[in-house]
């Protein structure tokens, strides 16, 4: 890419081996990250998965043997009320215990319902609808039971609930059993899940050191083909500065050499303006483009003048000087310029930063609207560890559009190309605050000004001591 007075012009090179293979090292990178991913992804959500359904499992399983431990309760509990009730023959102790029995009944009924759709573990389905139908062959003669202990055939009442005690030790064994089935699968459940854990840590482990290593693999790779693109840009670097520099010098050269015959021109104009003063608008045309031309070959002059910035100034000096100068011109347009800029030292030269504020100046007079009084205000202060400085006015303003493209060579917003200029005032500023190490960036709005803010860097000499603005 080759500059000419702040513009760039592109220039076909030589596509280079590190150049053809650009794309490699991305796309490289890029199937590493996702296979990375995907696979990581792939094994989370797997044993995650598999991890929720170990957890279900646990949790029937425990509810399941909290359930059947109270049940198997509720049975012995039972066993002794009906040996209580024989032995008895109070009937209002009778009464009270066959309510307990009638709730041991009760709490047995909803613990089967509770547990009926959790059976669902090898062979425990068929061990509970053994539970069950024992259950179901126990309730006959615990009636019988219960119905000759109320008329005090306490012996017959006896000798029946004898005849019981083999079902309700069968019954309690297989609430046992059926104990034993959940608890040894709440174990394998929680041992699973234990498992995965560490297996996915493992698994994490072998697609971490995978990538590691194919990392340090693509990044030794990287690290040679970077280093010969380094080289190869910092030698057409080298080059496209020396021809950067021999563009600026040629720009300068053509522009001076052309002022030589302009000034031929426009003296040629006055004499045929006084020779035939007929034709005064055609000599006044004449001179209005020698005069144009004049302006834009100054403009490009300054562009190829700016060149890197090593030397410091006080912006509010700067201001105050510019101010002066503009004071005569703004009063003369009925305005009011106003300036409030603190003292520091900035990485600019006077010169440089006064050929700026001058453009900025003469953009905001020239821009002005017809219908309100002009307004320029200057103000500049160090905030965040720089120095701002903002160049305000109350002219005509610019779209976003326009205000996007403001600082571009030669361009010129639709509605104002019209009034004269070359279109490069605005690129001179950002090529000065370029050259500074800073930034400029504009705010704007159709018919309510603009805001031009310049964002210096300090000197490194600058003072720790800061004095008021410069008015």
């Amino acid at each position: 890419m080759w500059r000419i007075g702040g513009a760039r012009i592109r220039t076909p090179t030589r596509e280079l081996p590190w150049q053809r293979g650009r794309w490699l090292l991305p796309l490289i990178f890029t199937v590493v990250a996702l296979a990375s991913i995907v696979t990581t992804a792939f094994a989370l959500s797997r044993t995650l998965a598999i991890e929720d359904q170990s957890r279900l499992i646990a949790n029937n399983a425990l509810v399941s043997v909290r359930v059947l431990a109270r049940m198997d309760h509720d049975v012995a509990q039972r066993r002794l009320l009906l040996d209580e009730h024989v032995l008895l023959s109070d009937s209002s102790s009778t009464a009270e215990i066959e309510r307990e029995i009638a709730r041991m009944d009760e709490d047995l009924a909803a613990g089967a319902k509770t547990y009926e759709p959790l059976a669902t573990f090898p062979g425990e389905r068929r061990l509970w609808d053994r539970v069950k139908a024992l259950n179901q062959e126990i309730e006959p003669p615990v009636a019988r039971v219960l119905e000759l202990s109320r008329v005090n055939r306490n012996a017959e009442a006896h000798d029946l609930l004898v005849t019981t005690s083999a079902q309700f030790r069968e019954l309690r064994n297989g609430l046992d059993a059926l104990i034993k089935i959940n608890d040894g699968a709440a174990n394998r459940s929680i041992a699973r899940i234990a498992s995965l854990r560490r297996s996915l840590v493992v698994t994490f482990l072998g697609i971490g050191t995978a990538a590691i290593l194919g990392l340090l693999i693509l990044g030794r790779w990287s690290v040679r083909q970077l280093f010969q693109r380094d080289q190869q840009a910092a030698r057409y670097a080298r080059v496209l500065e020396e021809r950067n520099r021999d563009l600026d010098a040629f720009a300068g050269h053509v522009a001076h050499d052309i002022r030589g015959p302009l000034s031929t021109i426009s003296l040629a104009a006055e004499q045929l303006a006084r020779v035939v003063p007929e034709h005064a608008k055609t000599t006044d045309l004449l001179r209005r483009g020698v005069s144009q031309m004049q302006s834009f070959i100054e403009d490009l002059l300054a562009l190829a003048r700016v060149q890197a910035i090593t030397g410091s100034c006080d912006p509010a000096a700067v201001c105050a000087k510019v101010c002066q100068d503009f004071a005569n011109r703004v009063a003369g347009e009925n305005g009011t310029l106003r300036c409030a800029v603190e003292h520091a030292q900035v990485r600019c030269t006077e010169g440089l930063l006064q050929q700026a504020l001058v453009n900025l100046l003469g953009n905001a007079i020239k821009y002005r609207r017809v219908d309100v009084s002009l307004q320029i205000e200057m103000s500049g202060a160090i905030t965040d560890g720089a120095y701002h400085l903002r160049v305000t006015d109350n002219g005509m303003g610019m779209s976003p559009e326009d205000a996007a493209r403001a600082f571009e060579p030669f361009y010129r917003a639709t509605r104002t190309r019209g009034l004269p200029g070359t279109g490069l005032g605005l690129s001179i500023v950002k090529r000065v605050v370029d050259a500074s190490g800073g930034a400029v960036s504009v705010t704007s709005r159709i018919g309510q000004g603009a805001t031009f803010t310049v964002h210096l860097p300090l000197a490194a000499a600058e003072a720790s001591g800061q004095g008021g603005p410069a008015h």
